[in-house]
């Protein structure tokens, strides 16, 4: 059968392999910290009541637009953080047009393993529930958008599929980029291409 990604056209026609688009992605240029500065910022601790044995917390960073309409909760995909580049860019992005944003630390990711017992994976989209109920609380958000990337994305769809017409009240919206609908399809495609290293230790 053919890929679905046969007839993709890239943005910036130099970038037609996939694994180079992954690099290029990385690379710290125009990668949004300067900018994210110009916008008031506040740590945020998200506590996982069935993290294990013991009470777990999300590490969480909430920047401020001006003027908002609504706020963006940005989710990370597997392998990454909330300060990978593509979060970074995407925040900037959504601040400029007026959201609020929140980079979430899933479990376990960007050094926060020492605040949870367990790490988070593709199967796990109870946390959003646990987020979006934290964020709920504050007034000054508005309604609350999701945009899962990669794995992320995965994740976010899962849940909104099991949230049914039963998702939490403040949501307002899903977005997934770049998402493995289907994991197994997906581990079976991958395939060697001019950087074979990633397709063995790299899942998203």
């Amino acid at each position: 059968m053919e890929s679905p990604l046969s007839n993709f056209s890239p943005s910036f026609p130099l970038f037609k392999n996939g694994h180079l688009q992954t690099f290029v992605a990385a690379v710290p240029f125009f990668g949004g910290e300067k900018r994210l500065a110009a916008f008031p910022t506040e740590g945020l601790r998200i506590a996982i009541p069935s993290d294990g044995p013991s009470v777990g917390t999300l590490g969480a960073t909430l920047h401020l637009a001006p003027a908002s309409r609504g706020t963006v909760v940005l989710v990370h995909g597997v392998g990454g953080g909330a300060t990978s580049r593509y979060i970074l860019r995407a925040a900037v992005a959504f601040l400029e047009a007026g959201f609020h944003v929140v980079r979430v630390n899933l479990r376990g990711a960007g050094g926060t393993h020492v605040h949870c017992a367990s790490l988070y994976h593709v199967g796990l989209g109870e946390d959003l529930d646990v987020i979006l109920h934290f964020l709920a609380a504050d007034p000054r958000l508005g309604p609350l958008f999701l945009c899962g990337f990669s794995g992320g994305g995965n994740v976010t769809l899962k849940r909104a599929g099991e949230w049914g017409g039963r998702a939490p009240r403040a949501l307002a919206g899903v977005a997934a980029l770049g998402a493995p609908v289907d994991l197994a399809a997906a581990a079976r495609s991958k395939r060697p291409g001019i950087f074979p290293i990633t397709t063995t230790s790299c899942a998203a």
